[in-house]
């Protein structure tokens, strides 16, 4: 299922919700996890998440509204709930497996901000989705360095 999105609000309110998704997954991963290390990275990871979805948040009440009705036609190739039920389907019982796993939502992330660059004319619009995309990226990396820290104890 493809999902079109029309104002940016929306689109930024889809990421918002894949945060929220993504939390929810690693908390029932460290729950379902007799690793010590994953239960670690998870539940950093989850309470990461929960920080981007209320950052974003506060995007969103920062901005005007004028900013926020921006429309563009945008479609995604993957519908962001069957991403993270594909993600939950294929587990994460190691640390590399939560690696990935977080990589692969990072990148629906990235993707998003990226693909609706491409699809907006207004100055100010692309000037918050280039700050939102940063703010992805930067994400993604202390993602890794985590798991990266996680793996080597």
């Amino acid at each position: 299922m493809n999902t079109t999105f029309k104002t940016l609000e929306s689109l930024i309110h889809n990421s918002i919700d894949i945060h929220h998704q993504a939390a929810e997954l690693y908390r029932s991963l460290e729950n379902e996890s007799s690793d010590e290390r994953c239960r670690i990275l998870l539940g950093e990871m989850a309470g990461k998440e929960l920080e981007m979805a209320k950052l974003l948040e506060e995007f969103i009440q920062r901005t005007s509204p004028g900013i926020l009705n921006t429309y563009m036609q945008y479609t995604l190739e993957e519908d962001p709930h069957d991403l993270v039920a594909a993600a939950r389907a294929e587990g994460a019982a190691t640390v590399e497996q939560i690696g990935s796993l977080g990589q692969k939502l990072h990148g629906y992330q990235i993707n998003l901000m990226e693909g609706a660059l491409q699809e907006v004319a207004s100055e100010e619009a692309l000037e918050l989705l280039r700050d939102l995309l940063q703010l992805e990226k930067a994400e993604g990396r202390a993602f890794a360095r985590r798991a990266d820290s996680i793996h080597d104890m």
